[in-house]
């Protein structure tokens, strides 16, 4: 069993993706995002399996600025605050414009329907290797340190990357080098 089921590494602020209505509201220049948002990644080995939405996943995130600095390392899901909604409060604190790029790691699983699942058991017992593979595995992909020469061990986690469209969107016909995903 996986402590994180799915991550996202360094997707990019600025291609989250904002419906017309809501780009007419906002001042294109302005950097917070909507009260309500989306967070569409792709499965890396799933593409056919079509886009998720993780705004209400939990887990770690860490935002980094545009030289890829990490700048903050963070936890989404205590209350009502998945990942969108701590993402979103960053673009209006003080950390608002220094960061432009995120990395997530996940806990709540994909069903069937391409929707996170609740997390079934919150005392759920993890091996001490597991646990120690899966945090030094978040603390690499999120940092990148210079020095490492392996990727971390995230087991059977699913890499999603970053998805430009609409849930509605057909991905599976995009090739890897398609610019709907980042």
């Amino acid at each position: 069993m996986n402590i994180f089921s799915n991550y996202g590494l360094f997707w990019r602020r600025d291609q989250v993706p904002l419906s017309q209505e809501e780009r007419r509201q906002q001042n294109l220049e302005s950097l917070e995002w909507p009260h309500n948002g989306k967070l569409y990644g792709i499965g890396v080995k799933r593409k056919k399996q079509g886009p998720v939405n993780f705004a209400f996943q939990i887990g770690v995130y860490a935002l980094y600025d545009d030289q890829f600095r990490l700048v903050y390392v963070g936890q989404a899901g205590r209350g009502d605050r998945g990942l969108y909604r701590r993402l979103r409060a960053h673009t209006r604190n003080i950390l608002s414009e220094r960061w432009s790029r995120f990395s997530w790691l996940g806990l709540r699983e994909i069903d069937e329907s391409n929707e996170l699942k609740p997390i079934a058991d919150e005392n759920a017992q993890y091996s001490k290797n597991t646990v120690l593979d899966q945090i030094e595995a978040a603390l690499i992909a999120i940092s990148e340190p210079l020095r490492n020469r392996q990727s971390g061990r995230f087991g059977t986690a699913v890499h999603y990357r970053q998805y430009k469209g609409s849930a509605s969107d057909d991905p599976s016909s995009e090739s890897e080098d398609d610019d709907s995903v980042v």
